[in-house]
């Protein structure tokens, strides 16, 4: 688990590095050199990052949420309907378990 954390924390910092030294500082500049300027102000152009990955992130995630867990998972969609509780993917029983032994094998059994 704590390697699964290490890797995503230096490969978004790659990430970031990456889209900081040849997105910001190139195509996005005429944005971005807002927060280099010696001038402050309390919302500069460069502020547009922010708010637009936000809404881009929280976008992804909800399709993605909804294309594979809802759609997929319990098969909302009617050709994919679920008849009974037995046609969930063992992944999905898996992460809905809620026994308290299973918490060390299902660290989300208790959410």
């Amino acid at each position: 688990m704590l390697a699964w954390i290490l890797a995503g924390f230096i490969l978004t910092e790659c990430a970031a590095y990456l889209l900081h030294r040849y997105l910001f500082h190139g195509l996005l500049w005429f944005i971005h050199k807002s927060h280099h300027s010696y001038e402050q102000h309390l919302v500069e152009e460069n502020d547009v990052f922010a708010i637009g990955c936000a809404g881009i992130g929280i976008a992804v995630y909800g399709i993605r949420y909804f294309v594979v867990h809802n759609l997929m998972t319990h098969k909302r969609f009617s050709p994919l309907r679920a008849r009974t509780r037995s046609d969930f993917p063992p992944a999905h029983t898996w992460y809905t378990t809620k026994a308290t032994t299973d918490l060390a094998r299902n660290p989300l059994a208790c959410c």
